[in-house]
């Protein structure tokens, strides 16, 4: 369940046993073998040649990368796409670095670029004939499609220039809180090196910007940079050359999650690996001309002989480790390395934590191995505006007109002309259960009489209605006020920080604590 209620926190495990459960974690599945060697000396290749690019690549955005990390010692990672965070999704950097910290672990946060870019238009709540209500901004509309990893930065100063705009948007005297927070933002991102000619090293900063100087020092990692690593094309090559059998865990897994939930759509939460005319759709996407394309492996005989792109193209299966064909991983097969090869404990958000039920399943059966435990983490931060609840009131009035109309001898109860009809009805459903009663007469009268009664309270209905159209507008407000979804650089930032506190601990029965995905 998706916390929505002011400076709440789901999580799983509760936030003081990261510690553990990334020591527990990190002694598991020392006996199994993943391309023919013992995992935990490919999980040692496979971090050090992570923490070498993540490292090289944070100083590259004038970013403060933390020490120099031992690839021997606990790492904790996270990740999201390259978008404007709200603090649901804020609160995993956040965690992930205050985990770090206390542990002595190497805290590495991983951005999904090989998603595909879409425009981004964030809530903005704005104030209209005085009334509050929530606008979509456009603060990067989209040029052309493609990855974000593909994506060009717009200059700098027209980026600025969308963001000042937001405050215009905010000059009512109650949105200045969020109003100042935003111009603090600002005030802070002139300090920052901006000009980058990608959109995914911009939107790492400007996040960054808004963490620091309490939440920095940790390292950043592009999906687009992991892909071309050594030990991660081993792990891509190990699974191809084997498709046959991981397709058939993959979809079985899959399958599974889709029956246990009473999930009808095939494409929920992933549609099954494509199996046709001796092509077997890759749990990885090939890049090309800045979009992703499927890929595919022939087999014959039983063996992976090549890799097939969708326009019919072949390639030997050496390609991938010569980097000929450039590939990136699905969500699930992103979250097995990462979660096998990569950390000690990964911190996903609630859709991340949903499908990992998936990567579990083929972690037992496919790799052989006991599924490390992840954490869940999500929070739910209001912006600091006041707003009237009327939430009771529309409940209580929605609940007088059902009385009216299904029940009208007792809304009306006392009102004379309601209290001799009701009597009349008493006495009809009295002789409607008497043997050979005309049944269908006798309904009809009854019928009669509730649309007599309803008409006697029809002037106390319309007010009611009435009282219902003065409070929508209110609810609106309400909505618009306590929306979980507003960018973080227009709310405060110490309440978020409180919410990743290690040292407290949520109580068990908290109603957001994360239960099952």
């Amino acid at each position: 369940m998706v916390p929505t209620q002011n400076k709440t926190t789901l999580t799983l495990p509760p936030l003081t046993e990261y510690s553990s459960a990334a020591k527990r974690n990190a002694t598991l599945n020392s006996d199994i073998l993943l391309d023919g060697e013992p995992l935990t000396t490919f999980r040692l290749k496979a971090r050090s040649a992570a923490i070498d690019i993540a490292r090289a690549y944070t100083l590259s955005l004038g970013l403060d990368p933390g020490p120099v990390a031992d690839p021997a010692a606990l790492v904790i990672g996270s990740g999201h796409q390259p978008v404007h965070f709200h603090a649901g999704i804020m609160i995993k950097p956040v965690a992930l670095v205050r985990a770090a910290r206390e542990l002595g672990a190497t805290p590495l946060f991983m951005t999904v670029d090989s998603d595909e870019f879409r425009a981004e238009y964030l809530p903005l709540p704005s104030m209209e004939n005085d009334k509050l209500e929530r606008l979509e901004y456009p603060l990067f509309p989209m040029k052309k499609h493609g990855l974000y990893e593909t994506t060009e930065a717009e200059p700098v100063e027209d980026m600025l220039d969308r963001l000042r705009g937001m405050v215009g948007y905010m000059a009512h005297p109650r949105l200045a809180s969020p109003r100042r927070a935003l111009e603090s933002y600002l005030a802070t991102l002139g300090d920052r090196r901006l000009d980058f000619p990608d959109y995914v090293s911009r939107a790492i900063v400007m996040r960054r910007a808004w963490l620091a100087p309490e939440v920095d020092g940790f390292l950043e990692l592009p999906v687009s940079a992991l892909s071309k690593d050594i030990t991660f094309l081993r792990f891509a090559s190990f699974i191809m050359a084997d498709i046959e059998r991981f397709a058939g865990e993959y979809n079985l897994a899959l399958d599974e999650y889709r029956r246990e939930r009473k999930l009808r759509y095939p494409a929920n939460p992933f549609p099954n690996l494509e199996t046709h005319n001796g092509l077997i759709q890759a749990p990885f996407w090939v890049v090309e001309g800045g979009g992703r394309r499927k890929l595919y492996v022939k087999v014959a005989g039983g063996k992976a002989s090549a890799l097939v792109l969708e326009n019919g193209e072949e390639f030997p299966m050496t390609s991938l480790m010569e980097r000929i064909v450039a590939i990136r991983p699905k969500a699930i097969t992103l979250s097995l390395y990462l979660r096998l090869a990569l950390s000690d404990l990964f911190i996903h958000g609630v859709g991340g934590a949903k499908y990992d039920h998936v990567t579990d399943a083929i972690l037992e059966r496919y790799f052989q191995a006991r599924p490390p435990e992840s954490a869940c983490l999500s929070a739910a931060l209001w912006i600091d505006i006041s707003a009237d609840d009327p939430r009771q009131d529309i409940a209580e009035t929605e609940r007088r007109i059902r009385e009216i109309e299904q029940h009208p001898e007792k809304a009306g109860a006392g009102v004379p002309e309601v209290d001799r009809l009701a009597a009349l009805k008493k006495e009809l459903v009295l002789t409607i259960k008497a043997p050979g009663a005309d049944k269908k007469s006798i309904g009809a009268s009854i019928s009669e009489l509730n649309r007599l009664m309803a008409a006697e309270l029809s002037d106390e209905r319309s007010a009611l209605c009435v009282e219902l159209e003065r409070l929508a507008p209110l609810e609106m407000e309400r909505l618009a006020a306590q929306a979980r979804d507003y960018p973080c650089f227009i709310c405060a930032r110490p309440p978020l920080f409180e919410l990743a506190e290690l040292n407290v601990s949520l109580p068990r029965d908290n109603p957001y604590r994360y239960q099952t995905p």
